[in-house]
């Protein structure tokens, strides 16, 4: 966050005249935030992690939400800073991060779990109105996502379970815009 908002990242948000601006990776204490971080015309919602400097997510909002909710109740990572989820007259936005596998996959059956619970969690909302999902999901989906897929199979991102994972995810009746 604080590499965006040091370089112009202000300046060009309030030029693009978003309704609503999503940022994750954010690595700042909420405490920590300077007020500067405030845009005007904006309503600020942010999410940190328990440990100091380490992920988070932030959402800029025009509109004021009816709802405003932070994390999962269930699964791993409840307390990283990773989800915040907005809920608007006729639909819900997520700002999600999610947790990535990690060097050597350290962290990668925590991962399968967070995208268990997280699956469960949006199928849940979309029962009730459509939900818009936003942010850094971790995944490279398919190959044609990377420049060496054949190089990176055992990589963060782009395991066979991460890529399955999403795969699952999208067959729950989701759309993933960007190749839609």
């Amino acid at each position: 966050l604080r590499s965006v908002m040091n370089k112009l990242g202000v300046e060009y948000c309030l030029k693009e005249d978003a309704d609503i601006i999503l940022l994750q990776e954010t690595k700042c204490d909420v405490d920590k935030l300077p007020g500067e971080w405030d845009f005007p015309g904006y309503k600020r919602y942010y999410v940190d992690s328990e440990k100091s400097g380490y992920a988070g997510v932030v959402m800029y909002t025009k509109k004021e939400p009816l709802n405003i909710k932070y994390g999962l109740e269930y699964g791993p990572c409840k307390t990283e800073g990773r989800l915040i989820t907005a809920e608007y007259e006729g639909y819900y936005v997520i700002n999600v991060y999610v947790p990535n596998a990690g060097r050597d996959l350290v962290n990668l059956a925590k991962r399968l779990q967070w995208n268990d619970a997280f699956k469960q969690y949006v199928k849940e909302l979309d029962e009730k109105k459509p939900v818009i999902i936003c942010g850094d999901m971790n995944v490279a989906h398919t190959e044609i996502d990377l420049t060496n897929p054949k190089t990176n199979t055992k990589n963060a991102g782009f395991t066979k379970e991460e890529r399955e994972g999403m795969t699952d995810f999208l067959s729950a009746g989701f759309v993933d815009t960007f190749r839609h």
